[in-house]
């Protein structure tokens, strides 16, 4: 190997580390510029003809950027090397893989002006204390910085170019394809095409990105969604939508026939000695660089687009003196998000309290979070009851008929989600036969591939199976009301304030149907006669005033206890425990009036408030338990069970799940004694006749 003597080379700097630094800008240019790569590697032997036997290869920065972000760390263990005089030479390809910003390039040129280091590429050696090399130097940092500029100018303007013609694609989203002439239209999978208008049509429904996220995991509907390009080219795979898709897609204008460009923006912070930039903050419409409407079909108009955005929008409450109404929560509070203070045009929050913390108390802050006070508070109960009731003079006219639509509405539900299920059963049909064709195909007795197609092929039908499955159950939910439901639903009109004031009534339907009547709610006290005024502008441009007096105190929280189970209870108290009662409720699904399951504790306190005689245990009772039965017939409780069924012994529940209570004399009776001996003696309990003692036989005994 020849040795190439150069003058500015010393022994001093040849007893010093020879530093071979590699860099590429991204993955992509690491993966496919091989060339580059292989060509900053061979410095290894250009070192060696300097004089260096083993030269230090840096290449831990391969696949990252030299711009003023970026963070390298070999580029930084070469800045520390060089300060510990340990460097003798850096050698690079060129200047732009050293630096592709000033600051980096003339911070690492003093360094090595002040230590006594070379500087090194394919063309030569330079010594940043000679002033010439100083200034060519200097000026290949310059040029590197401005060829990058440049370059990203151009690509800049190449890109914004494009996208005003509306022709600047990266990904196309789910449910569209590119055309010959590289226009948009929608996908030609109709499956794909009902699964985005699915979407749409379930956030309409149930007004909140969550809630449509939620409906989908729990029916099990897959939607497509990019995956990564491939040898094959762009695909979509089928799975369950997650949160963070169903937003993208609400806020992508793209659905709406729009084409926009410069949605987001990057971000630039100067934190712990360096410059961060972070990408996809989203930026006001008004300062999109490109939006061209009607440019392609859409799945929703532009109208519903900015509905859409708007009620979003809407849901999010995460700042104080938030104007947004709010997503329907599951809280007691029947007016939050709705009600405005008439003082001073603040939003009104909600507060709970109690024990439990479920009462609201409406509040408007005022200049609390400024050091000041409160400007309006009043208790939430009382409010929520006023409201109700001017509620239902609105709604009680039309509650039959929205009954009757409402059954429709859950009608044409499963109808959708059927005729979705059907498109994904053609797909999943179209797998199976796949498969089986590919098994077909294989000889027999090449097993190693014959079972492992056979497996397949036998997944695509269980799948097939379920799918087919899936529908019937759908099916099977289609109901039109009876005559007898069509007559429950029109007496709903008188049965609506029992039915809103149960409390079973999920807080969050009775929120909803406020808020689909209802635009806001102004409040005012007048101070010297403490009465409060609500004022509700219903939708549609009425309003309503009505005047109430503000309670002195909070509201005390009443007994909302049902009172069919204060009934129940009555009946049940004499003749079983708290604690056997406290199951018997639970098993109904019945609540407290807190919203609680029922234990033994609960069930005393609703006794005693009710004055209602507790069970006595010591009180002698002609009736039996099951367990009692069983124990006295010497046998278990699911031969007296089936002794019950068959109308043998005749037991009474006070309701379902409540225990059996069985005379004493029923079990004197000879065909209760035959039975059971016939059951000790081995025989089948299902052999035993069902006839009953009382009942005349058809036929004489002779």
């Amino acid at each position: 190997m020849k040795t190439i003597i150069s003058p500015k080379i010393s022994d001093c700097h040849l007893a010093r580390l020879a530093i071979i630094y590699i860099r590429q800008s991204s993955e992509r240019q690491v993966h496919q510029n091989v060339e580059s790569t292989r060509l900053q590697y061979a410095l290894v032997e250009h070192a060696e003809q300097l004089g260096w036997a083993q030269p230090l290869i840096i290449d831990e920065d391969l696949g990252k950027s030299a711009g003023y972000e970026a963070q390298r760390s070999g580029f930084e263990r070469i800045v520390t090397q060089v300060c510990m005089s340990e460097v003798g030479i850096v050698i690079s390809l060129e200047a732009t893989r050293l630096a592709r910003n000033n600051r980096d390039w003339y911070h690492l040129i003093d360094l090595c002006m002040i230590f006594d280091t070379l500087i090194g590429d394919h063309q030569g050696v330079y010594d940043p204390k000679d002033p010439n090399d100083r200034l060519l130097l200097g000026m290949k940092g310059t040029m590197s910085e401005a060829e990058l500029n440049l370059i990203k100018f151009r690509m800049r303007q190449g890109r914004l170019s494009k996208a005003q013609r509306g022709a600047l694609y990266t990904t196309l989203p789910p449910g569209y394809m590119l055309c010959e002439d590289d226009g948009v239209e929608k996908a030609a999978d109709i499956q794909e095409q009902q699964a985005i208008e699915l979407i749409f049509g379930k956030f309409k429904e149930l007004g909140s990105a969550r809630q449509t996220y939620l409906w989908f995991v729990e029916q099990n509907i897959p939607v497509a969604v990019n995956r990564k390009r491939d040898i094959d080219g762009l695909r979509r795979r089928w799975q369950l939508p997650n949160y963070s898709f169903i937003i993208q897609l609400l806020h992508n204008p793209f659905y709406a026939g729009a084409y926009a460009y410069g949605r987001r923006t990057t971000r630039v912070s100067y934190a712990d000695g360096r410059i961060k930039k972070t990408g996809g903050h989203y930026q006001p419409m008004e300062q999109w660089q490109v939006l061209i409407k009607d440019h392609h079909p859409g799945y929703i108009s532009w109208s519903q687009y900015e509905q859409n955005v708007l009620t979003m929008k809407s849901n999010q409450r995460n700042h104080k003196g938030s104007e947004a109404v709010g997503a329907v929560r599951s809280g007691k509070g029947l007016l939050v998000g709705l009600l405005r203070c008439q003082r001073c045009g603040r939003k009104m929050h909600v507060r709970y309290w109690g024990k439990w913390g479920v009462y609201p108390r409406y509040v408007c802050p005022g200049e609390y979070y400024h050091g000041g006070n409160y400007c309006l508070s009043f208790s939430g109960l009382k409010t929520d009851q006023v409201f109700e009731d001017e509620l239902f003079k609105v709604i009680e006219p039309t509650a039959v008929q929205a009954g009757l639509a409402a059954c429709d509405v859950i009608n044409d539900n499963y109808q959708e989600k059927i005729k979705y299920l059907e498109k994904e059963l053609e797909r999943a049909s179209y797998e199976a036969n796949r498969a089986f064709v590919q098994y077909n195909q294989v000889d027999a007795l090449n097993r190693l591939v014959a079972s492992e197609l056979e497996r397949r092929w036998n997944e695509k039908l269980e799948d097939l199976n379920a799918i087919k499955a899936r529908i019937e159950t759908e099916k099977a939910k289609i109901s039109k009301p009876t005559a007898e439901q069509i007559e429950a639903i029109g007496s709903l009109s008188q049965r609506l304030p029992q039915v809103w004031r149960h409390p079973q009534t999920d807080p969050a339907i009775k929120k909803k149907i406020i808020r689909m009547v209802v635009e806001e709610i102004l409040m005012d006290l007048n101070d010297e006669t403490r009465m409060l005024t609500m004022t509700i502008h219903w939708k549609g441009g009425v309003h309503t005033q009505v005047q109430f007096q503000k309670p002195s105190n909070m509201d005390p929280p009443p007994n909302k206890t049902n009172p069919d189970v204060v009934e129940l209870l009555r009946e049940l108290a004499p003749c079983y425990p708290d604690e056997e009662i406290a199951r018997i409720f639970n098993c109904h699904q019945f609540k407290t009036g807190y919203g609680n399951p029922w234990n033994r504790t609960r069930v005393r306190v609703l006794r005693a408030k009710n004055k209602i005689v507790p069970f006595d245990r010591k009180q002698k009772r002609e009736v039996l338990s099951l367990n009692e039965a069983a124990k006295r017939l010497d046998i278990n409780t699911y031969i007296v069970r089936q002794l019950i069924k068959k109308g043998l012994i005749e037991a009474k529940q006070i309701i379902k799940h409540a225990p059996f209570e069985i005379k004493r004399l029923e079990l004197e009776k000879s065909s209760v004694k035959e039975a059971v001996q016939r059951v000790k003696n081995g025989g089948r309990i299902s052999q035993i006749s069902s006839e009953n003692e009382k009942q005349l036989s058809l036929f004489k005994t002779i």
